[in-house]
């Protein structure tokens, strides 16, 4: 089971850029949820700059957006509260920020919340945010966190405005991953790079029964 979802993380992520007003497309993800039945009374606001646009994938971006605002509305917890979105740009980046006045992270585990498979909810896979990291990080961008406990927290999206010349390619994150995955049996780990595209091979070396003879 472990493998799988090491597998499903690390399959290769196909960029489909298009040029995409970040305003229309966070406010279609503010849309959906929105209208859901388990909201608690979370209040939501939005300050979203017109006419900011990026090259983007549009799917995975929106994936990104959805887990921050889910992240945000289980922040609140029942009691409801308060989640803000903005998005701002500067000459050649845009930032979109979630904020909510939720519980906040605790300092000790801040630094673990983008790591695979870790997650500080039960029910949680541990996938949302370090996913949301690789998706940045294709896009040339960056996810951040400002967080204290009690105080809620906010998160950072920031976007190059045009498209890079060239993809970025995480190795270090896929070798940690997979050194995870694999208990720190040995691997060898083989990467083909394509454009926007990164094929992962994993082999696990298993020690041979000794020979009886």
């Amino acid at each position: 089971m472990l493998i799988d979802r090491f597998l499903s993380f690390a399959r290769p992520l196909d960029l489909r850029l298009e040029t995409m007003d970040l305003a229309i497309l966070v406010g279609e993800c503010l849309a959906s949820v929105r209208v859901r039945q388990d909201l608690h009374g979370v209040v939501f606001r939005d300050d979203l700059a017109a006419d900011v646009r990026a090259e983007v994938d549009p799917l995975l971006i929106r994936q990104v957006v959805a887990n921050l605002l889910d992240n945000a509305v289980n922040a609140c917890g029942e009691s409801g509260g308060v989640v803000e979105v903005s998005l701002r740009h500067s000459q050649d980046e845009a930032t979109i920020e979630i904020r909510d006045n939720g519980c906040g992270i605790n300092p000790e585990i801040r630094d673990k919340i983008f790591t695979p498979f870790y997650s500080s909810r039960p029910s949680g896979t541990g996938l949302g945010l370090s996913l949301a990291a690789r998706i940045a990080a294709l896009h040339h961008g960056s996810i951040s966190v400002q967080s204290e406990p009690g105080q809620g927290a906010c998160f950072s999206l920031v976007l190059p405005l045009s498209a890079p010349s060239r993809p970025v390619q995480a190795h270090s994150e896929i070798v940690a991953t997979a050194r995870k995955c694999l208990g720190g049996a040995p691997f060898l780990l083989y990467l083909r790079p394509t454009y926007w595209r990164i094929h992962v091979y994993v082999v696990e070396f298993q020690k041979r029964p000794a020979d009886p003879r």
